[in-house]
């Protein structure tokens, strides 16, 4: 998966969150998108996704050269953030199973495997929404890494993860990692640690 942005800007009304950013992503690669709060990380993590499209310049999709259609993205992309939640009235091989009918898990993996990558085997049957912040967190991440796909986004990845469950992040992150173009929306410096690149995001004037 490549990415090409150009000039891209975004405005909610009259409010410039970003503008004039131009940057090449490539498959493979890892790049962290930096700022404070409120800076429009997670705009341009949409932006990224084809969720949201820019107000001013271009943003393009392709594979092997062959252009992605916006609206395609989502058949190449996992995404981990905190505004985005699988059903929490399903159990959590409920879940698991559902995510699998609609797109599948990285070659050779199954519903139950992904149980034991995410340390959960004794919570298989619990209902999601009796989880812990952080094991639900544990969740987002494990459908967005073992699901097959060519772009990562993780967005503030280790909210709510104590010691043991970040270092379960960076341990899986490394294990998933392949030749994804992977994206890291944080302004924790152990967050995106691994990431080569960065994207510093900030109120436009």
């Amino acid at each position: 998966m490549r990415i090409e942005l150009q000039e891209v800007g975004k405005r909610f009304r009259r409010d410039w969150i970003f503008r004039s950013l131009s940057k090449s992503l490539e498959g493979g690669k890892r790049y962290a998108v930096v700022g404070p709060n409120g800076s429009g990380k997670s705009t341009l993590m949409r932006v990224l996704a084809g969720a949201l499209m820019p107000t001013e310049g271009s943003i393009s999709w392709s594979r092997n050269s062959d252009a992605v259609k916006p609206e395609e993205v989502f058949q190449h992309l996992s995404w981990a953030a905190p505004y985005l939640d699988p059903p929490r009235g399903f159990s959590l091989l409920e879940a698991l199973d559902f995510q699998a009918r609609i797109h599948p898990w990285m070659s050779g993996m199954s519903s139950e495997d992904v149980v034991t990558k995410l340390g959960l085997e004794r919570h298989r049957h619990k209902m999601l929404s009796d989880f812990s912040s952080g094991m639900f967190q544990r969740v987002r991440l494990g459908l967005a890494f073992y699901r097959q796909s060519e772009l990562l986004l993780l967005d503030e990845p280790t909210t709510n993860l104590d010691e043991a469950g970040t270092q379960w992040f960076e341990q899986e992150l490394e294990a998933v990692s392949g030749d994804r173009l992977i994206v890291i929306a944080s302004n924790r410096p152990r967050e995106y640690a691994s990431c080569t690149e960065e994207i510093s995001v900030g109120r436009a004037q």
